[in-house]
């Protein structure tokens, strides 16, 4: 018969056993702070020991000798662990350190909000929860301002150039009471209103600090054009009053820092009966600063007010180098506007002023309703200009007078309800 080949016995493959994961050390090593020393070499040294065949496993004397040459000083791997746990908590304690002036600053942020809407000590009662009560001031001193013809203005432009208008003005006045003790109390629409002696009291400095700003006011006024129509500088007026006054925050929706008294009303009339680029002071304002001699008024006469009679109330004419009747340099210019890239005063020059004159304002009537007639300027005949120089001249001729406000705004229904 045949013979029996014998064959030899297939290899037998064992079955992969169950091995954990092994972390990825990788990362580790870039990051010094949780960097292992030869962390590779720990990794084969366990895959090694993990060897499907057993024969091919390392003995205690080989793991002994590998790891005395991976960790040559003999540091315990509780050593380690304990390095690695005080790298981390000195981590932990500079990002702490780090979110905490993070936070810092965003309060900082929130409270440089809050004080632009509240003033800084009544903020900081309402941050306690302590409730706030009406306070009076036996003296302080009320600027009011507000555009000649901004509701024919805003007729014939549009939204955004109204706004756009605005926010360049404002941003302008408000950098120019930042140079002065006054608190700037509420703007609605074309009305800006400032008070001094008011939440700080100063004694009777109120009066120079508000009207030093409104001659910075009606300066800058006049070399600032209305960015949409460049032929065109911003025809403001203004009042100031002094006297006393009641303070209060009214509402707890977005509560308002307000002012209450007839020295509100009072400062509202001197604005509402003055005229183009001019600060009409009342008497109570006049006999404070009279003696200053720094400061030069111009008798204006008697005015009638309405629900007060008749006052005698003085234009403000200027202190020291500054005059109303001009523009504000180059210099204060820039300073205001914080070196922003913004245009240059530009005052229109008597050529402009005959060219473009300023339109009358437009009514249903000639006649308003304080009797006071709608004409327009009378310019000079034309002549031969000179090169405009950069010099700042005077604007008088140029300025026209404005008639009692022609429509009741939303400022006056605020400050008197039955107007």
């Amino acid at each position: 018969g045949g013979r029996t080949e014998i064959s030899p016995p297939e290899e037998q493959v064992y079955d992969p056993l169950w091995r954990p994961d092994l972390p990825d050390l990788e990362d580790h090593d870039k990051d010094p702070d949780n960097s292992l020393p030869l962390a590779n070499k720990y990794l084969d040294l366990i895959k090694h020991c993990w060897d499907e065949r057993p024969g091919n496993r390392p003995n205690f004397t080989d793991i002994k000798k590998q790891l005395h040459n991976i960790n040559p000083n003999k540091e315990n791997p509780v050593d380690m662990m304990m390095k690695l746990m005080e790298k981390y908590s000195k981590h932990l304690e500079s990002l702490v350190s780090e979110r905490t002036m993070e936070l810092v600053e965003e309060k900082k942020k929130t409270d440089r909000l809050l004080y632009a809407m509240l003033p800084k000590s009544v903020a900081e009662d309402l941050k306690q929860g302590n409730p706030i009560t009406a306070e009076k001031y036996d003296s302080s001193t009320i600027f009011f301002s507000d555009i000649v013809g901004f509701t024919h203005l805003s007729s014939s432009s549009t939204p955004l150039e109204v706004v756009e208008l605005l926010n360049q003005m404002y941003t302008a006045f408000d950098s120019i009471i930042d140079e002065h003790d006054v608190y700037k109390v509420e703007t609605i629409g074309d009305a800006y209103m400032v008070v001094s002696g008011v939440p700080q009291r100063n004694g009777l400095k109120h009066a120079e600090e508000i009207c030093t700003m409104a001659i910075k006011i009606v300066m800058f006024c006049r070399g600032f054009r209305v960015p949409h129509r460049p032929n065109q500088i911003v025809n403001i007026r203004a009042g100031v009053h002094s006297g006393p006054v009641v303070t209060g925050v009214v509402g707890l929706k977005m509560p308002r820092f307000c002012l209450f008294g007839d020295t509100v009303n009072m400062a509202s009339r001197m604005e509402s009966t003055g005229e183009a680029l001019k600060v009409q002071v009342s008497p109570d304002t006049h006999i404070i600063l009279k003696d200053h001699g720094e400061f030069s008024f111009k008798y204006r006469g008697e005015i009638e007010i309405k629900g007060k009679g008749t006052k005698a109330t003085h234009w403000l004419l200027g202190r020291d180098k500054l005059h109303i009747d001009r523009c504000l340099s180059p210099a204060s210019h820039k300073r205001i506007f914080k070196g922003a890239n913004v245009h240059p005063p530009n005052p229109l020059t008597p050529v402009e002023a005959e060219r473009k004159p300023l339109s009358p304002l437009k009514v249903n009537s000639p006649l308003l309703t304080n009797g006071h007639q709608i004409t327009p300027p009378i310019l000079p005949p034309p002549a031969a200009a000179a090169p405009y120089q950069n010099h700042y001249p005077d604007f008088d001729e140029f300025s026209r007078g404005a008639p009692e406000r022609e429509s009741t705004t939303s400022r006056d229904r605020l400050l008197n309800p039955e107007v």
